[in-house]
């Protein structure tokens, strides 16, 4: 019979493995929730670098001229 088989001490040695298992896996935790932060704020600063170089005015003089020979000639 083991020292943690007793039914005292076994919520004792449940507690203290919980606790190194919490304490091994804390660096890799912190790790994790470092590289998805980064990963975030890459994508929102790659959206906002696509959303203010891609951003195209159809009011300009080439589009509204081709836009109004494209109407004119769907509306004959």
């Amino acid at each position: 019979m083991a020292l943690c088989d007793i039914p005292v001490i076994s919520t004792v040695c449940d507690s203290a493995g919980e606790a190194a298992a919490s304490l091994v896996t804390a660096p890799f935790d912190w790790f994790a929730q470092g590289v998805g932060g980064a990963a975030g704020w890459l994508l929102e600063a790659m959206w906002a670098v696509f959303d203010t170089t891609t951003l195209v005015d159809v009011t300009q003089d080439g589009y509204v001229s081709v836009y109004n020979l494209l109407f004119g000639i769907g509306v004959f």
